[in-house]
């Protein structure tokens, strides 16, 4: 528990001071960013161990860095960053196909059953990891665009809701849920009902914390809608932010128990690795961008 609340603290403070940088300049913001995705894509192919580099490491190498570039200099960057993952789809299709034509030459070993069973899998997993982790982390990179002011409040508020929803529903579940009816036992033996609601009370407190703290800066007056509309904004993206944070929780869950591991790394004593912390956060910002693209 100590180790696990001092590396928290930690975490807790190279985030404040990459987002405080970005006031500096978004590149450090950006930078921060593409440290959580090349860390996550590290984790997820060691923890699958699924192609060669041409299925794998070519095409993802280059997805994170072209949708950076789309974000920062293209007027509709989420349609790039889907081309780019179409193109990622092509390549690794081709390459599969290509290997099952060799292998089928070459080998009489192997059935015409087990080809077309295989068929498509590192090419289906390549994809997986494509969208998450890769797409999913990189529509951060559209929220530090937005703008210096909304992009500053969208990063802190999804921040906030994510890592509060996270503290909560730990400290709350392992104080009152140890011997509480588990949410999903077959995915995350830990998880009880009652740290996933109290979870939900953190994203909501969260969200109304950083409404109140915005409001007293100063800061919403770019939002340009009456502050019945804020207050009902804030107010949903943390109770859908904070559902969002748990399903990418357990998401990455069954990841895990897929491949049979208990994290995707260790790197952070006492959290796992990349992916274990920014799980909920690749789910949430999703949600986040959306509501934050239509609103401005």
């Amino acid at each position: 528990m100590l180790k696990r609340t001092i590396t928290g603290l930690v975490i807790l403070i190279l985030t404040a001071v990459c987002i405080a940088l970005r006031l500096v300049s978004p590149l450090f913001f950006d930078a921060f960013v593409l440290v959580l995705i090349y860390g996550s894509l590290i984790e997820f192919y060691l923890a699958f161990k699924v192609a060669d580099k041409r299925f794998y490491l070519l095409p993802l190498i280059l997805l994170p860095i072209g949708s950076w570039a789309s974000f920062r200099y293209f007027y509709n960057p989420l349609i790039l960053v889907l081309c780019g993952a179409l193109i990622v789809l092509l390549y690794s299709a081709c390459a599969e196909l290509i290997e099952n034509a060799k292998l089928r030459k070459n080998s009489n070993n192997i059935s015409e059953n087990d080809i077309k069973r295989r068929l498509f899998y590192k090419t289906q997993t390549t994809m997986n990891v494509c969208v998450y982790p890769v797409i999913t982390l990189s529509l951060l990179f559209g929220l530090n665009y937005f703008g210096q002011t909304i992009g500053f409040i969208a990063i802190i508020l999804l921040f906030a809701v994510t890592m509060f929803t996270d503290v909560f529903a730990y400290v709350f579940g392992v104080w009152l849920g140890k011997n509480r009816t588990k949410l999903t036992p077959e995915i995350s033996p830990k998880k009880s009902v009652v740290g996933t609601i109290f979870g939900f009370l953190g994203g909501i407190v969260s969200a109304g914390l950083c409404y109140l703290l915005f409001y007293h800066l100063n800061l919403l007056g770019e939002f340009n809608i009456p502050v019945s509309k804020a207050i009902i904004l804030f107010s949903m993206i943390g109770v859908f932010g904070s559902l969002a944070t748990q399903i990418g929780d357990l998401i990455a869950s069954a990841f895990k128990r897929r491949v049979g591991i208990k994290d995707f790394g260790s790197i952070f004593p006492g959290h796992g690795g990349f992916t274990d912390r920014v799980d909920g956060l690749m789910i949430a910002g999703v949600l986040v961008y959306c509501m934050f693209s239509v609103l401005i």
